[in-house]
């Protein structure tokens, strides 16, 4: 990470317009490797508290806060808008080369690739914006279409990329007014029964529920029988509310006792 900013982001943006390879495996490796040095990149910019009173030499701090001069951003108005843009140009070119592999992901190691870069790209909301998250989405929109069963990494991936927008679209639209915020709420149910049947796929009745922890939500699954199903304690951690399940009725339940059911 030698140089200044503009030029690492610039040397990144490079790499990827120069990709030329044919080979599936090393091309999204390449993306990969950028996606993550990318990340690396603006965990070292992120700022540390308001950037008060200094503002980087940049705005002016009202009440503890910096109000950046025009063409500046972040709390601490430390980058200029035309290197944020540059950082957004270069990711939304990665997500649109990982959307053209992901028709050709024929295996869980290329597929396992995409996921991780998506999740990365979308994890500090300050260097996103409503373009870099929608096409996010969109892959996930078409992950969700396909009949193959996601391993148990990659719904740990898929359900924190999905949180990362969700933290987004709270952070930067509170209100809910862009289409992207209307549109994930119209499909969170579609990733997360996604997420909760593909484990169920995998599971035996009376193992252990399966978890998911998210910052914005988590997820139990678990395969029973009605007779067991009153003896599982369904909490994700300490501080999440404690959830049993009792037949509605006992009878019937007796009588389909070694019937599989899915919880999710």
């Amino acid at each position: 990470h030698s140089g200044n900013l503009e030029d690492n982001i610039k040397q990144l943006s490079d790499i990827l317009v120069s990709l030329q390879s044919t080979d599936y495996h090393e091309m999204i490796k390449i993306i990969s490797l950028i996606s993550y040095q990318s990340l690396v990149l603006e965990n070292i910019i992120t700022p540390i508290g308001s950037g008060c009173p200094l503002c980087s030499g940049h705005g002016s701090c009202v009440d503890g806060v910096c109000i950046c001069d025009s063409g500046w951003v972040l709390q601490n108005c430390s980058m200029s808008k035309a290197t944020l843009q540059e950082l957004i140009t270069t990711k939304l070119n990665v997500i649109d080369k990982l959307q053209d592999l992901y028709v050709t992901a024929q295996s869980d190691e290329l597929t396992d690739f995409i996921l991780k870069s998506l999740q990365q790209i979308t994890i500090n909301p300050e260097f996103n914006n409503e373009q870099t998250m929608t096409k996010v989405k969109e892959t996930l929109d078409e992950m969700i279409k396909v009949e193959t069963v996601l391993t148990r990494t990659q719904r740990e991936v898929f359900a924190q990329t999905v949180d990362n927008i969700i933290e987004y679209a709270t952070k930067i639209d509170c209100g809910c007014v862009s289409t992207l915020c209307k549109d994930l709420g119209n499909t969170i149910v579609d990733y997360l029964t996604k997420i909760a049947g593909d484990a169920l796929s995998s599971a035996f009745p009376n193992q252990p529920p399966k978890t998911i922890i998210t910052s914005t939500f988590d997820i139990l699954t678990a395969k029973t029988t009605p007779c067991d199903v009153s003896s599982i304690n369904f909490e994700s951690n300490q501080f999440s509310p404690s959830v049993s399940l009792t037949p509605k009725d006992q009878a019937e339940a007796q009588q389909r006792c070694h019937e599989a059911m899915d919880v999710q």
